[in-house]
């Protein structure tokens, strides 16, 4: 049975090409994969046709200016590739969210859908597919 919970999810999205119709579906189904683990409130920060090569995107610093006020304790991404595609970008970014006690929530794209992965699991799993870089 699903437990409701009290606490909002912040949803972040992002593509490097502006797509609405891909940031859409991002949302939905982020939205979906949130609902299902008892979130019903979110907020979404949504960067469209941001690259990930860098962290300096409108929605990622609204994001993080909302964890620095303690407005955030739940975050659910697409994938870790969301958040930035250099490593050390993304592992400043994970661990900055583990001292702000910020739960960080990335939903897989494999057939293992659904997929809550801790600050030391995210680095392995960034190292293990490549898929950000230094």
């Amino acid at each position: 049975m699903k437990q409701s919970n009290t606490q909002t999810a912040a949803i972040y999205c992002r593509v490097a090409v502006k797509d609405d119709l891909a940031i859409d579906f991002q949302q939905q189904r982020l939205k979906q994969f949130s609902n299902g683990l008892g979130y019903d409130n979110h907020v979404y920060y949504t960067d469209n046709g941001a690259s990930g090569t860098t962290l300096n995107r409108p929605a990622l610093a609204e994001l993080v200016s909302d964890i620095e006020k303690g407005e955030v304790k739940t975050i659910i991404v697409k994938s870790i590739s969301r958040i930035g595609r250099r490593l050390v970008d993304v592992m400043k970014w994970l661990d900055k969210c583990r001292k702000a006690n910020v739960k960080v929530i990335f939903m897989a794209d494999t057939e293992n859908p659904f997929l809550e992965q801790s600050y030391n699991d995210a680095l392995a799993a960034a190292l293990a597919k490549g898929g950000c870089r230094r």
